[in-house]
This record gives structure tokens, sequence and C-alpha cells, in this order.
């Protein structure tokens, strides 16, 4: 007889199953007979909702059992695919007993990957794992994210969030966000209120969805760092600057404006030259260094943002400047000599002139900037300089221009 508990639970185990003559888990994969608590859920689902249970338990030779509330929802056999398994991960198909006619892990056929106390079931959703003697349950309180009821960053793990450029900067680092996969669905909560939903991206993918998105591979921040990017194709409101956020972030000690710029003037002194006026302010309690134009001259800044760009929206044309762009040395490669510092408090003008510029017609249009900062390239180590912080991220300007006949 095959005897498994929560907290001295007795679960129904009508209709034994067979034991079959192989065993799926052998060698390497053995240490898989264990209980397993589901800490994240992530991947494609075609229902859109991903089944959620507390735990599931292996028991040999492939017995598994699904717990949920301390009740027994499922249980089965996993029988090895040897065609499609390898050194390096097991697939199985899972064969319920037919006592049970909601099937949580579907599609039946996965693939088990096992490191140390972490086990990944993929294949459609993707189910992520830990020992259950080796995990606890998340809190729920403060700011912090779910799939489905399950917390898969909690507040303690955040250090503080930059409003202005939508930056978690956790105390250690994102693993498990980058095994969730692509196409996970998020939420984000403040205390127990729902705010908004997030979908997980990976920047290769061909899907662009509406809303905010956290990007996967290939990561354009640290490690140490969560972005909360955000698309609109006109039909999704913004909710990242939701006030519940801010006030929860504020409660624990988590809450940072960091710098905001605006869009004073735009002005075309002659038929292809035009030059932006943009006011930086830092309203934060940090003094930030922020990439400087007239230090790295306009061809390297341009190399990190695409500037300038005006939309004419009833004839459906962009007009944009045609600065020779400036490579750095690598990807990586980054100077404090690039930098300026805008002390907490502090508003700092910053001009622009484009000498090559798309000739613009008289009317009216939308101008955007795209206002940049360094990314991937600064360590945990190097945020912190000896007169500020560096700041990460990107701002998103955007201003209504007339553009009147040139004399």
């Amino acid at each position: 007889m095959l005897v498994s508990g929560i907290y001295g639970c007795e679960k129904d185990r009508d209709g034994d199953i067979e034991a079959g003559s192989g065993d799926i888990f052998a060698g390497e994969f053995s240490s898989v007979y264990d209980r397993w608590r589901l800490i994240a859920i992530g991947g494609f689902y075609s229902t859109g909702v991903p089944p959620d249970f507390d735990y599931i338990e292996f028991i040999p030779p492939g017995i598994y059992e699904i717990v949920n509330d301390e009740r027994l929802v499922e249980r089965g056999k996993v029988i090895k695919d040897t065609a499609k398994s390898t050194d390096d991960r097991v697939c199985g198909d899972f064969l319920p007993d037919v006592t049970f006619v909601d099937h949580l892990i579907t599609p039946v056929k996965r693939f088990f990957s096992l490191k140390n106390d972490t086990l990944l079931i993929s294949n459609g959703y993707s189910y992520l794992f830990a020992r259950w003697h080796n995990s606890t349950p998340r809190s729920s309180a403060g700011f912090h994210l779910k799939t489905g009821s399950i917390v898969v960053l909690e507040n303690s793990e955040i250090d503080y969030y930059d409003f202005s450029a939508h930056l978690i900067y956790l105390k250690g680092s994102h693993s498990l966000l980058e095994k969730l996969g692509d196409g996970a669905s998020l939420k984000v909560f403040a205390d127990s209120m729902y705010i908004y939903p997030i979908t997980e991206l990976s920047m290769v993918s061909s899907w662009m969805p509406e809303g905010a998105i956290i990007w996967g591979t290939p990561l354009f921040y640290p490690d140490y760092v969560i972005s909360i990017d955000f698309m609109s194709f006109g039909n999704t409101a913004d909710m990242r600057r939701d006030s519940r956020i801010a006030d929860v972030l504020k409660q624990n000690n988590q809450f940072h404006e960091g710098l905001n710029c605006t869009i004073e003037s735009i002005n075309i002194s002659s038929e292809n030259q035009v030059s932006i006026d943009l006011l930086l302010k830092n309203e934060d309690t940090f003094d930030y260094y922020y990439m400087d134009p007239l230090k790295m001259g306009m061809g390297l800044f341009h190399y990190y943002t695409n500037g300038l760009n005006i939309w004419d929206s009833p004839n459906h044309i962009y007009y944009s400047h045609k600065i020779s762009v400036e490579r750095p040395e690598t990807s990586k490669t980054w100077h404090m000599e690039w930098l300026s510092l805008i002390k907490s408090g502090e508003e700092v003008p910053v001009s622009l002139v484009y000498d090559r510029f798309d000739t613009i017609p008289p009317g009216n249009f939308h101008a955007f900037f795209e206002f940049p900062g360094l990314r991937h390239q600064i360590s945990k180590s190097d945020i912190q300089q000896e007169g500020g912080r560096i700041w990460l991220g990107e701002m998103h300007l955007a201003s209504d221009i007339t553009v009147e006949q040139l004399k």
C-alpha cells in the first residue's frame, strides 16, 4: 500500500495503479522520487487558465500524486518515452487513474529537468517545483508578483522600485522569473489588491501582447533588476503608476521616484536643422548620474536611443534625424566620463541640436523622444558611485507640436 500525506492528512486512494515493469526515474533522476512544492507556472497554454495545486509527489515505480488544499486531486503513473529522453532530461507521459476526470497535467507528454533541489516539468505550460523540505510558501504582503495563486516574487526580495523607469531593484537576482518561460502570465498585487496583469515575453518572440511586459532572454538589464515595460495599441491603460502600488511601496520604504524628463520646446531653425530642449528633474532622495549627450557626443549618445522622431499621423509619415551613430568598444562598455550628476531636487536643462533632419512641412505633429540610461552594462557593485547612483532605464517622452512655414 502506498502511503503519503500532508500534516497528517488522510488521502483517498481508491483505484490503486498497477506498477509497470519499467521505472521512469533511474540513475541521476532517482531523486525525483520526493515531494515537490509548486512554486511557479509559466509558458503558453491553450485554454489560458493554468492548472493550480500545492504539490506533486513521485513514488516508485513512476507513481505520481497531486495534492491541493490537503486533498488528493489526481493520481496516476508516468510512463517513460525512451525515444525522446536524453541524458539531461527524461520524457514521460502522465497517465491519470480513470477515477480522476479532470487532468491537471496537460498536455500529458512532459519533459523532466532536474537540478539539485529544483524540478522543471515542461511542454506547453512549465511547472517549476522545489523540494518540499527545502521550500517555504512566499508571502503575499506588500508589493508582489503572482502566477495563478503562487507568489513568484515577494516583498522581502525587493530592495526598491524606481517609479520613473519601472525597475524593480532586487536584493538578490531573479533567476526564478527567468525559468517561467515565454508567455508566462503574472499579476501585480499591492497587499491583497490585484492591480494589473503582466506577460513575460522573450525578446525574440513573434507574439506581441498589449499591456505590461517583463522581457525574458536576451536580458537588457542585469539580473538584480526586473524591468516592467508597457506596450499599447490604444486599448489598454498603463496601470504601472497606480497610486495603490506607490502607497504600499512607501509603507515598506521601497519607493523611489527616480528621474523625470519633459519636452520643453522643439524648434525648427532651418529646413534640416531641428533642436529639442528637455528639462531633466531629480524628484528622488538619491543623487543620480545620467547619460549626458554633451559629454558623450551626439553619435555615441544615439547608439543608446532613437532620439527625436516626429510623426505625421494623418499621412502616416515619420520624420527623423540622420545622425551617424558611433558604437562603443563593446556592448558592455561604459565610462564615468559619459555621465553627469543631478542632485536630489535639482533641475537640469538638456538641449540637442540635429543638423541633418528630414524636411518637415507645416502642420500639426506628434513628437517622440527616448531619454536613455545605461542598462545591462552596470554591475551591482558599480551602481553606487562616490557622488551618487547610476540611473538605469529609459524614459519615453511625447509632445504635440505645430510647425509653421519657415520664413
